[in-house]
């Protein structure tokens, strides 16, 4: 009898807690255990130099953090700060050394969701920052490869 290799998804826990990060163009999930903190009034000081998708540092909690766009880092796109943006502090999975957090600007506020296993469904799985691409209770999301952007951070 051939048994499947297990795949990252049927290792899942069958109830998630995550954030839906609203962006300009879609929406990243992420589990709930990666985000340090969403903070809505802080604004990247940029630094000379960087490429276009590092939006530059912010000072939060005594620590000066990377602030990324993720659609910039993906597709080029730019996505200006409003009022409503907010900055999605993130734990550092790889790099805790150089940099324990970072953030991510978000175009919005995120919301907490309660996700079953059985309601994510997979429609794609790439090779670049846009690891799945994932269908939860019918409203399309994407969960990054945070291992891999957390490199193009490092190696920036």
């Amino acid at each position: 009898m051939n048994v499947p290799a297990q795949t990252e998804y049927d290792s899942l826990p069958d109830k998630i807690a995550c954030l839906m990060i609203p962006m300009q163009s879609v929406t990243l999930m992420l589990p709930n255990e990666a985000v340090a903190e969403v903070v809505g009034d802080l604004r990247p000081e940029k630094l000379p130099d960087m490429p276009e998708w590092y939006l530059g540092q912010a000072e939060w909690r005594g620590l000066k953090i990377p602030v990324l766009s993720y659609e910039n880092l993906v597709d080029g796109s730019y996505t200006a700060p409003t009022h409503s943006s907010c900055l999605i502090v993130l734990n550092s999975l790889k790099a805790q050394r150089t940099f324990p957090f970072y953030a991510l600007l978000s175009t919005q506020h995120p919301r907490l969701l309660r996700a079953n296993k059985k309601d994510l469904v997979e429609q794609e799985t790439t090779t670049g920052i846009n690891k799945y691409h994932v269908l939860i209770n019918g409203n399309a999301a994407i969960i990054p490869d945070l291992d891999l952007l957390e490199e193009k951070l490092l190696h920036h």
